[in-house]
């Protein structure tokens, strides 16, 4: 019980009073041989004399701690001493449990119904501003415990008590400390010295989460770039992840992904590494970022980091609830698509037992079980063009646009001729159209980071679609819709460069010639919407070079 009111009130002033020591042990005493209710009140109302004689004598203003802490050893006797209840019950919570009589009886206050033989509600009389004030301080009400400020203070103190009760009131001075700190630095590099002073002192989470350190970390990256040293923030990050773990950790996605941005634009992709794989080892439920950190790895040449990122946190958010079902949706497809993407790149050979595993993979999203057996005997019977006829079936058996793209190109991988080298551009369709419309059509300010970020990623996704040439016809049709979405990306953002126009001339041109020899004319008029984009892009650059 000492703890749980000492939690709430520092006693640090009067600890070293041996008056009060020898009451406080001798209550104690009482208390733990279940004395009865009027020896233990009996006992309170000593230490509740002597408390206020050692405030008066000492420090008047903070007689209102004094009365908040005698009201809370009083609820504590009364919830203690009338109920067998566990210890670590919050006795400043007691007061809305329960209710005494006059005879200092609990009694439950949900249970109760109206009554009028029951006990009446007692009513006190307002207490005038210029009256004294009823913790007997000697001072008036308005210069005690009816002051404005030091009302809003404790009303403060005491939602902080509720809000962290494993902290102590010295921990709360402290917060409010560091916090004068933070909000008074003047430029980053005394903002970055003040948030390492903080992690070096070890607290527990708590103590950093009721400072909002991971906030203060985040918004300093607009100091460095306003000192002109955005490079400062994610050393300041790379510094908190080696020499503070546990502080990193409270906002580990967050800091994550800004490395990951980072290190993809300096071209460090063992840093990339590194920082993907504390998410991979530690899964964190941040629906907000999830998406754009699978993109981006995805696009920057790191799909088995997009893949385990997005397997190892789909559980994460299934059992955690917070993402929506559309959301949850979509995760469960891209994990589905890069367990085949990762089968295929690396067994060419069609194994039967790599095809129970895709089987069961089909299984897993959402396909109906009695069409995929035949469906996977029609793909590996059938490695050719003549395996459309099977998309055309399957088209009409699955309604979610993500799968329909995904079994495209995954049809399209196995009808191209053996010992072809591994097609890099297997993805475009899906995450040309997610990554562009989702992420980077949006507004991005004028922060030329992230203009140099989105540049770096379309410009390396596109060199990956553009080399080699397609060599089978549903690469050429997903290649014609990506550079299409590819193109209105760089149109929107004014991307365009000279360096882009000759390969896609090349690659549109390639692809062209591609379907319209090796498709039979009814497949050709099946793919009338490549053709139309295809002479959409050729008009656009054709364009694009006359205004150059």
């Amino acid at each position: 019980m000492s703890e749980t009111c000492d939690r709430s009130i520092d006693l640090s002033d009067v600890e070293t009073d041996p008056k009060l020591v020898d009451l406080w042990e001798s209550f104690v005493e009482k208390y733990e041989s279940r004395s009865s209710y009027e020896e233990i009140h009996q006992m309170l109302g000593k230490i509740n004399g002597r408390l206020q004689d050692l405030f008066n004598d000492h420090d008047t203003d903070v007689c209102r701690d004094m009365w908040e802490y005698a009201s809370t050893l009083r609820d504590a006797v009364r919830f203690f001493a009338a109920e067998e209840r566990p210890i670590q019950y919050e006795c400043r919570n007691c007061g809305s449990l329960f209710f005494y009589d006059d005879d200092g009886r609990s009694i439950h206050i949900g249970a109760l119904e109206e009554s009028g033989d029951g006990p009446k509600e007692r009513h006190r009389r307002k207490i005038g501003r210029n009256d004294p004030c009823p913790c007997g301080s000697g001072k008036k009400f308005k210069r005690c415990c009816g002051d404005p400020v030091k009302q809003a203070e404790r009303k403060e103190k005491m939602e902080w008590a509720r809000r962290s009760p494993q902290l102590n009131v010295s921990d709360y001075e402290e917060i409010k400390e560091w916090e004068g700190k933070i909000s008074g630095a003047e430029n980053a590099d005394e903002l970055r010295e003040i948030i390492e002073g903080v992690c070096e002192e070890e607290k527990p989470p708590v103590f950093y989460r009721e400072l909002g350190i991971g906030g203060v970390i985040y918004e300093s990256e607009a100091e460095f770039i306003e000192d002109g040293d955005r490079e400062g923030y994610y050393d300041l990050l790379h510094s908190l992840k080696e020499k503070h773990p546990n502080v990193f950790k409270l906002d580990l996605a967050w800091h994550v992904r800004d490395l990951i941005h980072w290190h993809i634009l300096q071209g460090s992709h063992a840093r990339v590494e590194e920082a993907a794989n504390c998410l991979v080892e530690d899964p964190q439920e941040e629906p907000d970022l999830i998406f754009d950190l699978i993109d981006t790895l995805a696009m920057n040449g790191f799909p088995d980091l997009a893949r385990e990122i997005a397997v190892t946190h789909y559980p994460v958010f299934e059992e955690g609830g917070s993402m929506t079902p559309g959301g949850l949706e979509e995760l469960s497809t891209m994990c589905g698509y890069f367990s085949i993407a990762r089968f295929i790149e690396k067994d060419e050979t069609f194994l039967s037992e790599e095809f129970e595993r895709l089987e069961e993979k089909l299984y897993e999203l959402d396909l109906d079980p009695d069409k995929a057996p035949w469906f996977i005997d029609r793909i590996s019977t059938y490695p050719d063009h003549h395996g459309t006829w099977t998309i055309d079936y399957f088209w009409g058996e699955v309604h979610s646009e993500n799968l329909q793209r995904l079994f495209l190109d995954f049809v399209g991988y196995l009808s191209q001729e053996r010992g072809a080298k591994p097609v890099e551009a297997f993805a475009m369709r899906l995450y040309a159209e997610r990554y562009i419309h989702r992420e980077w059509t949006t507004d991005l300010g004028d922060d030329e980071f992230f203009h140099q970020l989105a540049r770096k990623s379309v410009k390396e996704h596109l060199e990956r679609l553009l080399n080699p040439p397609a060599a089978y016809p549903a690469r050429a049709y997903g290649t014609l819709c990506a550079l299409r979405l590819l193109y209105d990306f760089l149109e929107h953002e004014g991307l365009v460069g000279s360096d882009f126009h000759d390969q896609a001339m090349t690659i549109i041109t390639e692809n062209k010639r591609y379907l319209e020899k090796n498709l039979p004319e009814e497949e050709i008029e099946k793919c009338k919407f490549a053709e139309k984009w295809t002479g959409d892009l050729r008009a656009r650059i054709e364009f694009w070079k006359k205004s150059e």
